[in-house]
């Protein structure tokens, strides 16, 4: 008979879980915090890009709800007004050159999540 055949591949399990198994819901729970935390800063600029547009295109025909819609600017931190404007740059480019205007749009982009970064090392 072959010695092989008699031979234990796997190790007996011990009643403890090894040091992966440990770790992985800790991994797991800060990977998915980092997550939240990327995603809801992205949800917070799309809105505060919206309240932007919106302000821009009641500028006119309506005043009073501008205002009111760019009250709610006052709480935004700076870098994100800042990357608003870059937008609105970006969009006046779109059509003339839209190569720019996606550069610009990126620029707005980085601009914010590096800010948002500097934040959270604080």
């Amino acid at each position: 008979m072959n010695a092989l055949t008699r031979m234990r591949w796997f190790p007996d399990r011990s009643d403890q879980p090894s040091p992966y198994r440990r770790a992985t819901p800790t991994l797991m729970q800060a990977v998915g915090g980092a997550i939240w935390r990327s995603l809801e800063g992205v949800g917070h600029r799309r809105a505060m890009h919206a309240l932007h547009a919106a302000a821009d295109r009641y500028a006119i025909s309506n005043p009073a709800l501008a205002r009111l819609l760019r009250g709610a600017d006052e709480t935004v931190p700076p870098h994100v007004r800042e990357a608003a404007e870059v937008r609105a740059l970006a969009d006046g480019y779109h059509r003339v050159d839209p190569r720019f205007a996606a550069e610009l749009y990126c620029a707005a982009d980085r601009h914010e999540r590096l800010a948002e970064e500097r934040m959270m090392l604080r």
